[in-house]
């Protein structure tokens, strides 16, 4: 019965997120595992748009030093900080999971090897990093 009482809070949740946020991202839920709610962006929330008073909501400058022209895109940051509040009566814990290619990723063939250059840098960030662990 508690569950049942879970998954109609589970809904309503992700039904409150989906009106409020709906056009930044999508919002999925698994009946079977209640306890997550998980968000992917949408494609549109990170293209740069003109500045407009009227849309400027969760919106920041792309560039660094703001130009009376300067395009805006959708401030990550913001929104979520928007979900954690919205639903902080039914989630207790937030995680974040990045999953982006850097734009510096070295090239990658076919095969799905990494060129010899890229797996040196690999190599050497590997090895800095199990110094640090010491």
């Amino acid at each position: 019965m508690a569950r049942l009482g879970l998954i109609a809070l589970l809904l309503a949740l992700v039904a409150s997120l989906h009106s409020a946020y709906g056009k930044y991202a999508v919002f999925f839920y698994n009946e079977l595992a209640p306890d997550v709610i998980a968000l992917l962006w949408r494609p549109d929330a990170f293209r740069p748009v003109p500045f407009s008073a009227l849309v400027s909501e969760f919106k920041r400058p792309v560039l660094e030093h703001w130009t009376g022209d300067s395009l805006v895109v959708t401030n990550t940051d913001d929104v979520m900080a928007k979900i954690v509040q919205r639903s902080r009566n039914a989630i207790t814990t937030f995680k974040v999971l990045v999953d982006k290619k850097p734009n510096d990723a070295p090239p990658v063939d076919r095969s799905g090897k990494k060129t010899k250059k890229a797996t040196e840098e690999v190599t050497e960030s590997e090895g800095s990093e199990s110094e640090e662990e010491d």
